[in-house]
């Protein structure tokens, strides 16, 4: 354990890269991310660093990750399957280019092999039929019902991972002097109650809008490569009515990047257009980024000005 630890936490990439291959089962360990990010098991070890354990193979002197507590899986159909991973030895990985060329490989080959929703609906279809004479019937309707919900799941993960992988790689943003404009913003999470919109505000500036709806953590994205250094993400933004969730600590409408703990101030209530800015460093000789527009809220909407949305590079 002490072995990976000092491995994944090597700063020299290819040293890393190679360190991590003496000590970890590396064709295992990418089987279980490809398979986590598939399945939208986002309490498991690459996203929660939750629901796992660890295995010392005595045969190969390496160390095995395994799967466990898989009880909320395919809840997110468009979660991305390159996002931030959160476990420590995932992010090592993924910060070594050849770690990220490897990752992609692995899931689209599995994709390919064992995603057939139609499969894996009808599989669940067997097991109920199987269990329907042992079941009473008000037990047997709810898991009925749970299992059309899974299988309605499944297909819109499927759906949402064959447009994803037909997508083109993110690229590098054209810096003028220090500052790119930002494009390409995608709407996720869409609130059950409220709407999300990409074009003009009553006023004719162009904006991504966000309308809450009771219980509202919604977002526009965008990701980007980038080369090792230090960067600003800013933008402006305005709100109208909006009121904090009864959970979480984060609240209102405010730019953040994916995997960083620092976003920028959290708009609430009205207020006029606003200047929100957030700071953040690439370690990675290179990195995908993804920057995002969010409004967690249980009333209320967000305008963020997209002309404004850039990112500026430090020297």
């Amino acid at each position: 354990m002490k072995r990976l630890a000092a491995a994944a936490l090597e700063p020299d990439l290819s040293r890393r890269w190679e360190r991590l291959q003496q000590t970890l089962d590396m064709d295992r360990f990418f089987a279980l991310m490809a398979m986590e990010l598939m399945v939208c098991h986002w309490d498991g070890y690459c996203l929660g660093r939750n629901n796992f354990r660890i295995y010392h193979d005595p045969r190969t002197d390496k160390i095995v990750f395994l799967p466990s507590g898989m009880d909320q899986i395919f809840s997110k159909a468009d979660m991305t399957w390159r996002p931030d991973m959160a476990g420590l030895v995932a992010r090592a990985v993924m910060e070594i280019p050849e770690g990220r060329q490897q990752y992609a490989a692995r899931f689209k080959e599995l994709f390919s092999a064992l995603f057939v929703s139609e499969h894996l609906t009808n599989r669940i279809n067997q097991i109920l039929a199987d269990l329907r004479p042992w079941l009473k019937s008000g037990v047997f309707k709810e898991m009925h019902r749970d299992a059309a919900e899974l299988c309605v799941q499944i297909a819109g993960r499927e759906l949402s991972l064959r447009k994803q992988l037909r997508e083109p790689d993110p690229g590098f943003p054209d810096f003028e002097g220090d500052v790119a404009l930002l494009d390409g913003w995608k709407a996720f999470d869409e609130p059950l109650g409220g709407r999300m919109h990409d074009g003009q505000s009553p006023k004719r500036k162009v904006v991504l809008r966000i309308v809450a709806g009771p219980k509202t953590s919604a977002s526009w994205r965008t990701t980007v490569k980038l080369k090792q250094g230090r960067y600003r993400f800013q933008g402006q933004a305005r709100v109208f009515g909006v009121t904090s969730l009864p959970f979480g600590n984060s609240h209102g409408a405010c730019l953040r990047v994916a995997g960083k703990t620092q976003g920028s101030a959290e708009l609430m209530d009205t207020s006029a257009w606003e200047e929100l800015k957030t700071e953040f460093e690439v370690r990675a000789p290179e990195e995908e980024v993804v920057l995002i527009c969010q409004l967690r809220a249980a009333a209320g909407e967000a305008w963020f000005d997209k002309v404004s949305l850039s990112l500026v590079r430090w020297r």
